[in-house]
């Protein structure tokens, strides 16, 4: 297997980033329809968000590399707790996350999720929150054996298919 080179997203990578981050929401919305349905325009969006997050000093986007081609990316940004929570320190939430091919999240995700952890010693960050689809099977095992647990679940409908004491909503 070739090495790979883990390091900071640069502009020029907003192309390939864009492309992985459209081909993870296409599989995100076919496990939830209603939660992940990208909207209109998606792909014009993700290229603003991309650009955003890239430059935004407040973010760190880390991307790794095979050959000369982005194999994965993470999105981090620092997010503040509910005032009701006191988790110990900074918060850090990954919202992209994602590699090419699911057979290597032990391999790709571990080298992001290393560099991470490289940048949080740093930056004195103390807990990571990151986001994985209910249906990512895969990288929710990855991030199991990473270390990390499930702290919360969201549960999505429409109040039209909302179904309240047997009764289906409007």
């Amino acid at each position: 297997m070739m090495p790979v080179d883990v390091r900071s997203a640069r502009l020029s990578d907003s192309p390939e980033i864009v492309a992985m981050l459209e081909a993870q929401r296409a599989r995100y919305e076919h496990y939830q329809p209603i939660f992940w349905r990208r909207a209109s325009g998606a792909h014009e969006k993700s290229k603003l968000y991309v650009r955003w997050h890239i430059l935004n000093p407040r973010s760190t986007v880390i991307v790794c590399q095979r050959d000369h081609r982005i194999i994965g990316c993470l999105f981090a940004m620092r997010a503040a707790p509910p005032p009701v929570f006191d988790p110990g320190g900074p918060t850090i939430m990954v919202d992209d996350f994602c590699v090419e091919e699911d057979a290597e999240w032990e391999t790709i995700g571990s080298a992001l999720l290393a560099e991470l952890q490289r940048v949080a010693e740093r930056k004195n960050w103390h807990q990571l929150v990151t986001v994985c689809a209910e249906g990512d099977t895969v990288k929710s095992q990855f991030l199991k054996n990473a270390g990390l647990s499930i702290a919360s679940n969201w549960s999505v409908s429409t109040f039209r298919t909302l179904t309240t004491h047997g009764r289906r909503g409007a």
